[in-house]
């Protein structure tokens, strides 16, 4: 990949990018990058995708690698995304807002960021989807439990 290649490890991907590759989504095709030098890039690659590269000057303390890229870590990236993310990218914020271990720590983040109505959001949102998951298990186990119980019926029946 070009990125590496030209900047070695001194890069990651935006909160956006980052969000999408740590939830298995797929990349933006204008893909911005994020590095600790200052310099803004543009680059035009095929298939109509572009390459944003930016200094950024709080560049994340902390990155991890989601398919051999270098990522914001999860927290970070949930406080650095803009409001309207949650709105035009749902279903992944959604699967990030699951993917968070440690909620406490996960506000601690946003609220060092300013965030505090996000982080209130967050946490009644994960509580919704936390009922939401455990009602379709609840379901899942009823069909399974009532399927077995024909199974047992047509045995007898036969």
């Amino acid at each position: 990949m070009y990125v590496p290649r030209r900047w070695g490890e001194d890069y990651c991907l935006n909160a956006e990018a980052s969000l999408g590759l740590l939830t298995l989504g797929d990349p933006p095709k204008d893909l911005t990058i994020l590095r600790r030098k200052p310099g803004v890039y543009r680059i035009e690659l095929c298939f109509d995708d572009t390459l944003h590269i930016r200094g950024e000057k709080n560049f994340p303390a902390q990155v991890e690698y989601a398919r051999g890229v270098p990522v914001m870590e999860i927290h970070e990236a949930l406080a650095r995304v803009p409001n309207t993310f949650f709105q035009k990218s749902r279903g992944i914020a959604h699967c990030a807002i699951r993917r968070v271990q440690d909620m406490e720590s996960l506000v601690e983040t946003l609220e060092a960021h300013g965030k505090r109505r996000r982080a209130e959001w967050i946490v009644r949102e994960r509580s919704r989807l936390d009922a939401e998951l455990q009602e379709e298990r609840l379901l899942y186990q009823k069909e399974r439990e009532s399927a077995s119980g024909l199974e047992r019926a047509r045995s007898a029946i036969e």
